[in-house]
């Protein structure tokens, strides 16, 4: 995949002394308390450094701290004059190092993204402002953390006030959860949540290759458990699939969002749904629920258990994707990433049919049981579920010659030297590709030379000279396809200078 240098762009002086001199107000009472860190790190943050300043973070080895000790300073002035008036702070670089990935991750500008860890005698709101006053620094956020999609209110604990008064007032058509799936919009995510998109674009944009099964990445979220008539984020984002989750017989689980930025379905449980089935101990069985991994420590030792949720769903339908991925790679195709969406999507089987009349349930309160016998109409999630995810369906479309484009050996790019030699593999390339053997011609052989391996699986091309040419491979049931080698004085992976 293309890798472009990441440009470094000059700062002024104005930059080195912004206004860290001033005195921090005196710490806030109490704050950091609710923190699962440790005292000495009971505060968090994320922060993104403007890019003038990226040479500066280099220059003092923070690129490297994933594969040791947190850094204590930055090398920026005025970070390091309000770090000291924290105290006890670690820094710590987000997304790790990886050679192979760097120039890429470094283009994207995830590597100007910190974890800054503080002590609890200062809240995560007085430090974030801080740091946002600095010139050097794009972005300060809390470090949030992923909601989950499961049903966590299933675990035994004790009975409120609050909960029975919210059973107590619900009305027909709600069933109890807080109909909000958090942020109204997806500006607003992207506002709160800088961090969560930066990692979401890269993905989008970097993943797979123009020469495998896809080209660009799926993130593939659950939709939320709020019962609101929209999808949560990240999920609800445009470039997401939002999934939610149904029950056994196809209707939509009682706690399921929907509506605004969902696309598709999948088996996610639904316990109020199937009331009946619960124990002496108001433990609820497995009807109604989807078997998953669980931790050993509660699940007896077996490390499964039964949960429901639409972060039960999400595995469907990933699931179906990879396989769906899988075929495609089989069959020598390829997809952008937008066209293996629609796919998934539009494979799927309606479930509308389904969406009549009302839905009966009990919502199950700990130490109470099954209460309020309640009804939702199904009516309301007609075309705002989408459709059942379906894997034979998504297999078929993807085997579908109209769909997708036959994958075929790739241009070679490549600098001068056999240190800079490129290996590929033919069988990539062409239908039941590992049972056949291979012959190159390049039509100027001055420019570059290639050497299978040993066991013919693979081939080695070296740049001789600076310059290009055309050249051909042809397997032993004559398939042919055409490429062009790029020879440069030095180049990377994309040919480029």
């Amino acid at each position: 995949m293309n890798m472009n240098k990441y440009l470094l762009s000059a700062f002024g002086a104005l930059a080195l002394i912004a206004c860290s001199s001033e005195e921090l107000p005196e710490p806030s009472a109490g704050s950091g308390a609710e923190s699962q860190q440790s005292a000495e790190m009971a505060g968090e943050i994320v922060v993104k450094f403007d890019p003038a300043v990226s040479n500066m973070l280099d220059e003092l080895g923070l690129a490297k701290t994933r594969s040791g000790a947190p850094a204590t300073r930055s090398g920026i002035p005025s970070v390091d004059e309000l770090l000291d008036l924290l105290g006890d702070c670690e820094l710590e670089r987000v997304f790790p190092v990886d050679e192979r990935t760097e120039e890429k991750a470094r283009e994207a500008g995830l590597h100007l993204w910190y974890v800054v860890r503080f002590s609890e005698n200062y809240s995560v709101d007085e430090v974030v402002a801080r740091f946002s006053r600095l010139g050097e620094v794009q972005t300060a956020t809390p470090n949030r953390t992923i909601q989950r999609a499961y049903r966590t209110d299933r675990k035994a604990i004790p009975l409120t006030k609050e909960m029975i008064s919210r059973a107590r007032t619900r009305t027909d058509g709600a069933n109890g959860y807080e109909n909000t799936p958090g942020f109204a919009t997806q500006e607003e995510w992207e506002q709160y949540c800088p961090l969560e998109k930066a990692a979401l674009d890269y993905f989008v944009y970097n993943a797979g290759s123009p020469n495998g099964p896809i080209e660009g990445g799926i993130p593939i979220f659950s939709s939320g458990n709020e019962y609101a008539p929209a999808a949560g984020f990240p999920g609800a984002a445009d470039y997401c699939v939002s999934v939610n989750a149904i029950a056994a017989d196809f209707t939509v689980s009682t706690f399921s969002n929907y509506g605004t930025g969902s696309d598709i379905s999948a088996p996610g449980g639904d316990q109020d749904y199937y009331y009946e089935f619960y124990d002496d101990d108001h433990r609820i069985g497995s009807v109604g629920c989807i078997l998953s991994t669980m931790p050993p420590h509660v699940s007896e030792g077996t490390g499964y258990g039964y949960m429901e949720g639409t972060s039960m769903a999400c595995p469907h339908v990933s699931g179906v994707a990879a396989l769906g991925l899988s075929y495609a790679a089989k069959l020598r195709k390829h997809f952008t990433a937008a066209e293996f969406r629609k796919l998934l999507v539009e494979s799927a089987t309606p479930i509308d049919e389904y969406l009549v009349g009302n839905k009966f349930y009990y919502h199950y309160v700990v130490d109470l049981g099954t209460t309020y016998y309640k009804s939702i109409p199904l009516s309301q999630y007609a075309g705002k579920s989408g459709g059942l995810v379906n894997a034979r369906a998504l297999l078929d479309a993807v085997a579908d010659r109209t769909n997708g484009t036959k994958v075929s050996f790739p241009n070679i790019y490549l600098a001068i030297g056999e240190e800079n030699a490129v290996t590929e593999t033919p069988a990539r390339y062409f239908d039941n590709g590992e049972s056949l053997s291979y012959t190159i011609r390049i039509t100027d052989s001055t420019i570059a030379s290639c050497a299978f391996s040993e066991d013919d699986k693979s081939v080695v091309f070296t740049g001789l000279k600076e310059g290009a040419t055309s050249a051909t491979i042809t397997s032993s049931d004559n398939q042919t396809h055409s490429f062009n080698i790029t020879v440069r004085k030095s180049a990377n992976g994309s040919g480029w200078l």
